[in-house]
């Protein structure tokens, strides 16, 4: 489902883990990890208001058209990938963007972007899978950088 009006789901909104993201910056979710109590507690006190409040935050920083049927999140970014501060913490767009939509993100897993556009938010562009998995895609893609000896 990509449709902007959506309502976030319930108990949505980061199975990350903090990570110290440096004087007055608050914490940084680990884009492939498990959530922290801080992080969780954080993410589970937003009302189901605040997290359609988070939506919309998120759709005023997208420009649909600068490539076709990506989400191009014109929001902070670091590296390569948007962000978002949601209750002190600084997360990954896409993890938000996939989550609202679709729930919470399993331990251990990374969200895949399947148009190979960092920047894109479109829940339809994004798909959850492996480390492994990532790096197969990119290998596919031929993106990414290819170390020689």
């Amino acid at each position: 489902m990509t449709d902007t009006n959506m309502t976030p789901t319930a108990g949505s909104l980061g199975t990350t883990r903090d990570a110290h993201a440096g004087p007055g910056r608050g914490t940084q979710c680990d884009p492939a990890g498990d959530r922290t109590p801080r992080t969780q507690q954080a993410l589970e006190r937003l009302t189901p208001d605040q997290r359609r409040t988070v939506w919309a935050r998120m759709i005023e920083r997208v420009d649909r058209d600068k490539k076709p049927g990506c989400w191009i999140w014109t929001g902070a970014v670091g590296a390569g990938y948007g962000e978002l501060r949601v209750g002190g913490t600084v997360c990954r767009a896409t993890r938000i963007s996939f989550e609202i939509v679709n729930g919470p993100i399993p331990a251990g897993m990374v969200v895949r972007h399947l148009c190979h556009t960092p920047l894109c938010i479109n829940p339809g562009h994004l798909a959850i899978g492996t480390q492994q998995d990532n790096m197969d895609d990119m290998a596919a893609a031929n993106r990414g950088m290819l170390l020689l000896n």
